[in-house]
């Protein structure tokens, strides 16, 4: 399926209260859905992924979009350090508040799930930061993980680099216009 397919099908379900909230780099407050929302939205709801574990609530618009592509037929777990999200989210969605490289996360979410479908790694975004949230979480045997924000600086540029030697044909990008720093796929189990 094609990025342009994943965002229609993504398009077909209501994520009007599926905001970003306030950006880091100018402090504007989004108050409606990206179309990166779009994207995870139709890529959980075309490959029917129900158990989702997501790094970096902010204001939970991702976790919400796709929880609403699972029908409230998943289980979604969601890590922040911040609580902007506790009044935005489905209580349904599994908030734990906390680093996720902290003991007491970890051991939290792996009493949630034996196996997840999907890990959405959004959270710090830098090489050592997020290669040991991938080590960490892949004990998880995600079907897919998917990457935010890999061209953003040098240090993802080098961590996307380094994840596609290693994936090659099972690692993908995925080019949004209102998201220029980009998502990485990578297929983790076959």
């Amino acid at each position: 399926m094609k990025i342009k397919e994943i965002i229609e099908v993504g398009k077909k379900i209501d994520l009007s209260d599926c905001w970003y909230g306030i950006t880091f780099y100018n402090q504007e407050f989004l108050k409606a859905p990206s179309t990166e929302y779009y994207f995870l939205a139709g890529f959980v709801k075309s490959l029917n992924l129900k158990n989702i574990l997501e790094l970096g609530t902010h204001y939970g618009g991702s976790i919400s979009s796709m929880y609403k592509a699972t029908e409230g037929k998943g289980k979604l777990v969601t890590i922040d350090i911040n609580n902007l999200s506790n009044k935005r989210i489905n209580p349904n969605i599994i908030k734990i508040k906390g680093s996720s490289f902290d003991r007491k996360t970890i051991k939290k979410v792996f009493k949630e799930f034996k196996e997840v479908d999907l890990i959405y790694f959004d959270s710090i975004i830098r090489f050592k930061s997020v290669l040991e949230n991938i080590r960490i979480y892949t004990k998880l045997n995600p079907k897919y993980l998917i990457i935010n924000a890999i061209f953003y600086n040098d240090s993802m540029k080098k961590l996307w680099d380094k994840l596609t030697k290693e994936f090659k044909d099972r690692a993908h990008i995925v080019k949004i216009k209102d998201k220029p720093s980009g998502l990485g796929i990578i297929e983790w189990r076959k």
